[in-house]
């Protein structure tokens, strides 16, 4: 924050974004970023935003993954996966990363 003019407004783990199974999937994190001062250029570059990442040998899938841009009036946009913005400051990108899937039948997992 201190050498760009962008400010993390939120970093979190997504909660319930990951796949049930014997061994559940990972978290999904999401990230909140506002534009400080100067009009900046942002790139997106990610995946399964369309397809939840699967579940193996009957584990459930994980949640998809998404990009919101927030203007500073409170409008919202989803964004598509691969692009490249302007974003006047003020605008906030947020960044939802997606939810593994899960290994094993849900069932089968341990109650300790």
């Amino acid at each position: 924050e201190t050498a760009y003019p962008l400010r993390i407004s939120r970093y979190e783990l997504r909660e319930d974004s990951s796949g049930a199974g014997e061994f559940r999937g990972g978290l999904g994190l999401r990230r909140d970023i506002t534009v400080r001062d100067h009009t900046a250029t942002f790139s997106l570059l990610a995946d399964r935003q369309t397809h939840r990442p699967y579940g193996l040998l009957g584990g459930d899938d994980g949640e998809s993954g998404s990009a919101v841009r927030i203007d500073p009036d409170g409008e919202t946009e989803r964004l598509p996966q691969k692009s490249t913005h302007s974003l006047p400051p003020g605008t906030t990108v947020s960044i939802r990363t997606p939810g593994a899937g899960g290994y094993g039948d849900p069932t089968a997992r341990s109650k300790t």
